[in-house]
């Protein structure tokens, strides 16, 4: 198309002033060097990770009832880049994926029941931005038991799923019944 050369070109690594020079025998055309940017691609699970706040807390270490239980999720294109989904990123800006598009989010308790596996969700698991291309699930739940936190990108990412074990909060006498044979006398 008008004289001109196509040369398709591939980084690894997003930055903002990526200096591209093309030469001829050792001279520079016209434009050339000229600065562009490069911007991250879109999150693949092979990259990404989800890993429980604070750093270091366990999968058993327990929650009270009602509290919320935090994950760090960290998106990332195929070359280890970070991925900034907000207001002023570039994924938000070209119109790209947005975070709840790409993030499958998924907080439940499995529960055997004879030949059949109960699922009860958690009351709520909201994700919001935090710094450094990072991302919080904030997870909630008020029946005690052991909880599986999932995050999938086209299939779970590093570190998915995850899990917490809810306890139950402490306990209101007015709120409690006794029942039974053992109670009469």
């Amino acid at each position: 198309t008008g004289g001109g050369v196509l040369w398709p070109y591939t980084t690894e690594v997003a930055t903002d002033n990526a200096l591209v020079s093309v030469t001829l025998d050792g001279v520079h055309f016209d434009g050339s060097p000229e600065t562009v940017i490069v911007q991250p691609n879109i999150p693949v699970k092979e990259t990404s990770t989800i890993s429980r706040m604070p750093s270091g807390a366990g999968i058993n270490d327990p929650a009270l009832a009602g509290s919320t239980t935090e994950f760090v999720v960290t998106p990332k294109d195929a070359w280890m880049n970070g991925i900034d989904w907000s207001s002023e990123g570039w994924l938000s800006v070209h119109n790209r994926p947005t975070i709840s598009d790409t993030l499958d989010i998924r907080c439940r308790q499995l529960i055997p029941r004879g030949p059949v596996t109960a699922e009860l969700m958690c009351n709520n698991a909201d994700i919001h931005a935090t710094a450094d291309n990072t991302y919080t699930i904030s997870a909630q739940a008020t029946v005690a038991g052991q909880y599986q936190v999932s995050v999938s990108i086209d299939g779970d990412i590093i570190g998915s799923p995850t899990g917490m074990v809810i306890v139950h909060g402490e306990l209101d006498p007015s709120n409690c019944q006794a029942e039974g044979q053992g109670l009469i006398g």
